[in-house]
């Protein structure tokens, strides 16, 4: 008996040592593979259950890592780490109350990691405490004054609290980093020099939306003297072609002739000295098509064509697709007479309007074109737009179109914190979920709001 009980346990050793090696390596299903064999062999591994949860997590599986972490710590109670780790996958299921709740133990477990002060950070910011996320930053490079994600994060959280000056500055600590440096070594950082008669260069950085919303500034830029040139991926460069402020827009990594000056695009308005008082606001600063790419068959007895999106898949990272809203969520703010709905969400998510049957209530307007200024054509003939937030939440902003943004308690730091209006746009409005609020429960609000339109009350 004890022979078996000794193989079983060199076994599982063995498969546990290959589990390691393959997540080290990057091939996560192998490792999860090896991994639930070594939780069948040693059903007790704190350790196995909780590099289990990773490699699940990673693989965007953050239920069944969830699961593998509460084993974990229904074995181990007090390990601070699979706790954080804990409160990260609860964090990508939008289940921010949870979150907070397993940063908070995994703190009072060990109050001097660094790494438990910076996760709380992010979940706290998530909740829209901006106050105690900002707190627990300090405390992370209070003990880690190095940590560079951790200075990066806080300058968000900053944005988020409206405190854009020092906001900015820290925002430039992710130049540092490996993945955020300046590819182009050879072109020299514009650092406020004179820019008349020069040439200068806007680096891609951020998703489609960052990258319209930031565009504006090309403005700031061409008043200056300046021959402005963006980096855009091929799917927002269309849009961009159409900015009568920008001269040229090249492709991602291309080489680019003739340029004096290079700046990044997150770090253009801190350049200018952005403040939420100065904010070049006007709009429209981007155009449609002059022919829109697909005319849309509305109704003549219409008296409403919406735009509707619920979740922006063809630009968000895999927590905003885990965590993100759903279409039959928002169906109720469709079921009202007088109005039409086209969807303009992008990617798979498109299929959720078969998937609920609602394909003769909610027309898909953008079929699988992904491209801003095709995007722009369609927005352009609608009355408004409501939009969680995405890249046509931005679209929509810089062409002056009417729109209702449904905003999570601590959402992009742009949209900053209870307000109902935005700076950056003069046509948006607000909608915000409270904390513990389902998307659902917004629709119900915002059909309020939307019956009153229809009415002609709002």
């Amino acid at each position: 008996m004890d022979d078996n009980k000794n193989a079983g346990a060199v076994e599982a050793e063995e498969v546990y040592k290959r589990a390691l090696e393959h997540h080290q390596h990057g091939r996560l299903l192998d490792a999860v593979r090896e991994y639930a064999l070594t939780v069948r062999l040693s059903p007790f591994s704190p350790d196995a259950y909780n590099n289990f949860g990773v490699a699940l997590r990673a693989l965007g599986r953050p239920h069944a890592a969830i699961a593998c972490y509460r084993r974990s710590i229904a074995i181990r109670p007090r390990a601070a780490n699979v706790l954080t780790n804990l409160g990260n996958a609860f964090r990508d299921l939008g289940l921010v109350t949870q979150a907070m709740a397993a940063h908070s133990r995994a703190i009072k477990i060990s109050p001097d990691s660094a790494n438990a002060h910076f996760n709380a950070a992010l979940a706290y910011r998530d909740a829209g405490q901006v106050t105690t996320a900002l707190e627990h930053f300090q405390k992370s490079l209070a003990i880690d004054p190095a940590n560079l994600a951790a200075k990066l994060e806080m300058g968000i959280s900053l944005l988020m609290a409206g405190e854009w000056q020092e906001g900015f500055q820290l925002l430039d600590a992710r130049l540092k980093m490996p993945e955020h440096a300046p590819k182009r070594t050879n072109i020299p950082l514009w650092r406020g020099e004179q820019l008349s008669g020069r040439t200068i260069l806007i680096t891609h950085e951020g998703n489609p939306g960052t990258q319209v919303m930031i565009s504006r500034f090309a403005r700031n830029l061409k008043l200056l003297g300046a021959k402005i040139i963006m980096e855009a991926p091929e799917q927002v460069a269309s849009l961009l072609r159409l900015s009568p402020d920008i001269d040229e827009v090249i492709k991602m990594g291309a080489i680019a002739g003739n340029v004096d000056f290079q700046i990044p695009l997150l770090s253009l308005p801190g350049a200018l000295k952005t403040t939420i008082k100065n904010i070049p606001n006007e709009t429209p600063y981007l155009r449609p098509p002059l022919q829109p790419s697909h005319e849309l068959e509305i109704s003549p007895n219409i008296k409403l064509a919406l735009g509707i999106v619920w979740s922006d898949e063809a630009s968000a990272g895999a927590r905003q697709k885990t965590a993100g809203c759903k279409l039959e969520e928002l169906m109720e703010i469709t079921a009202l007479p007088g109005l039409m709905a086209f969807s303009l969400a992008r990617g798979p998510v498109r299929d959720e309007i078969k998937e609920i049957g609602v394909q003769d209530l909610v027309f898909d307007a953008v079929g699988k074109n992904t491209d801003l200024a095709h995007l722009a054509g369609i927005i352009e003939q609608l009355d408004l737009i409501i939009t969680v937030d995405s890249a046509v939440a931005h679209v929509a902003g810089a062409l002056g179109k009417p729109v209702w943004l449904l905003a999570a308690p601590g959402g992009d730091w742009c949209w900053l914190l209870e307000r109902d209006d935005t700076p950056w746009y003069p046509s948006i409005r607000i909608f915000r979920k409270n904390l513990g609020e389902g998307w659902g429960d917004l629709a119900s609000r915002v059909r309020k709001s939307l019956q009153d339109v229809l009415k002609g009350e709002g």
